[in-house]
């Protein structure tokens, strides 16, 4: 029996970074490469927090804080862990981290035909800013811009938390 799954920090070894690529290639039409995930793995700026359930590597979330700005760069989850929450709970720890080092906002871009993804980040907070044209390819896709501003109100964060599904 497994353990329940746990949010904690992704650290670059090569079973996390073979166990990445597998859930990226599974969940992206345009996977990263395994140079762009040691790229940022070096990137004094990067945050990157896994979801564990014991030594399975089930989903991820990455972003580049620089100053008070924080870009949500990559997000995926294993799909036997997808709609009970875990990709919520993987950006919240992100926002939480950069709101701890300062930050005050944080902006993302998704594919503007990802509706499971924007529901997600407009239930966080998160609100369309822009359309970046073209933004996406294989297929050429457009881009929905979002941005929320931090720290989340903490009677906010515990709602959330709380309603995992939500």
């Amino acid at each position: 029996m497994r353990a329940e799954p746990q949010i904690q920090p992704l650290e670059p070894t090569p079973l996390a970074m073979h166990q990445l690529q597998r859930i990226e290639r599974a969940s992206f039409s345009e996977p990263w490469s395994m140079a762009e995930f040691d790229f940022l793995a070096s990137d004094e700026r990067s945050v990157q927090v896994g979801l564990w359930c014991d030594e399975h590597l089930a989903g991820y979330a990455m972003a580049l804080i620089d100053t008070d700005d924080c870009h949500l760069i990559n997000l995926a989850v294993e799909k036997a862990y997808r709609r009970l929450g875990w990709g919520k709970r993987l950006v919240l720890a992100l926002l939480d981290i950069t709101a701890a080092r300062g930050g005050r906002l944080c902006h993302l871009e998704v594919r503007v035909s990802n509706e499971a993804a924007i529901q997600l980040y407009a239930g966080l907070g998160f609100q369309q800013t822009g359309i970046r044209l073209r933004y996406y390819s294989k297929p050429t896709e457009d881009a929905c811009v979002m941005q929320c501003r931090l720290p989340l109100q903490a009677g906010r964060v515990m709602d959330l938390m709380e309603n995992k599904n939500g």
